[in-house]
């Protein structure tokens, strides 16, 4: 089931157009965790470009996956060997068959083939124990944006 994948930046105007369709799937979720509605989701929003980057997860050709990798949000900054990791998420239907962590391990290697040593990540409550199984440790690594909602944590890979 899991042959037949690959974790690469989107290039065509499809496969940009489904992680944006991914991303949007995740924001709405997180929001409705909070018991909040997503009114709008900005595809061109200055977070989903350069110097972030979006990788895409694809099984059979298909898109099933997304993630940004983010060097720069808002007033962070990370180092040259940092990143932080938003907006994870497999589509909805093939959810808890084991891609989500096949994605990750994916975006692992593909960190220490870019010398990233150090990922954050806000886990929202119910991903929380996905994250900790991949390895991250529960730590505030951001004092400005402590959220009730989300956990702050890191790995070192």
């Amino acid at each position: 089931m899991l042959e037949n994948t690959q974790i690469k930046i989107p290039e065509t105007n499809e496969e940009i157009k489904k992680c944006h369709e991914i991303r949007e799937y995740v924001l709405k979720e997180s929001f409705a965790d909070d018991g909040l509605v997503l009114n709008h989701y900005d595809p061109t929003h200055p977070a989903h470009n350069h110097p972030n980057i979006s990788l895409i997860y694809l099984h059979d050709g298909v898109v099933i996956g997304s993630v940004r990798m983010d060097k720069k949000f808002e007033y962070l900054n990370f180092k040259e060997n940092e990143f932080r990791l938003a907006l994870f998420a497999i589509t909805e239907e093939l959810q808890g068959k084991g891609f989500g962590a096949h994605f990750f391990a994916g975006i692992k290697s593909w960190c220490q083939q870019n010398a990233i040593d150090t990922v954050y990540t806000n886990a929202r409550v119910k991903a929380h124990p996905f994250w900790k199984k991949m390895g991250f440790i529960d730590k505030v690594w951001d004092d400005k944006a402590v959220e009730e909602n989300e956990i702050q944590m890191v790995l070192k890979i």
